[in-house]
């Protein structure tokens, strides 16, 4: 009879560390889908207008150049954002209806599929999701800056596109030149190197806390 029970207590568990794993594993690709669209979009948004020639227009135009910028640069961070805590809400709500949700409350240590065993703080599955989307909407509002910052510089939405694809993948390259110490701890924060939750998660805290 106990054995019973306890095969039936591991069963439970196992389901629910396995739904929490994809579930973590989800989010990151909906990041990366999140970062490239921003990237696409924001690459235009200064660099268009200097294709066309149109700067010199907007000097004379009623709202004048400094609020069309600033309009542009809330737009352009606003719009990602959002997109990215619908994008969350919806793939929530679709985890919620397919899994049990079951272990949201239980420590992200006791996953073991995700291994996490030596994670330094006693957060649970909840608790590791939240800092998750704190942190990748950090690193959405740092793609959308350096992105319009490249847009206002490039002549050209291809010029633009390019460089910022090119710096969003850098960290990632580095990382594979940097592999130890505290240079290798930092590029974990930039937004390509995080879209792994789970690496995230065991790769930073052990010299981050």
């Amino acid at each position: 009879g106990k054995s019973i029970l306890i095969d039936d207590d591991l069963s439970v568990i196992g389901s629910f560390n396995m739904a929490w794993t994809d579930f973590f594993s989800v989010i990151g690709n909906i990041n990366l889908l999140i970062c490239v669209l921003t990237i696409l979009i924001c690459s235009t948004i200064f660099s268009n207008d200097t294709s066309k020639n149109v700067n010199q227009i907007l000097l004379i135009t009623k709202l004048g150049r400094n609020k069309m910028i600033f309009a542009k640069i809330i737009v352009g961070t606003v719009i990602p954002l959002c997109t990215l805590i619908l994008f969350h809400l919806l793939n929530a709500g679709i985890f919620s209806l397919m899994y049990d949700t079951s272990g949201w409350n239980s420590s992200i240590q006791t996953n073991l599929s995700m291994g996490l065993f030596q994670f330094p703080v006693e957060w649970n599955h909840l608790q590791t999701y939240l800092i998750v989307v704190l942190l990748q909407s950090i690193g959405i509002v740092f793609v959308s800056s350096f992105t319009l910052l490249i847009s206002s510089f490039a002549k050209s939405p291809i010029t633009s596109l390019s460089v910022s694809l090119g710096m969003f993948l850098l960290p990632q390259l580095l990382l594979q030149i940097f592999r130890k110490g505290i240079l290798n701890k930092l590029l974990y924060f930039f937004p390509i190197n995080n879209l792994n939750a789970q690496k995230t998660l065991e790769t930073e805290p052990r010299e981050a806390f």
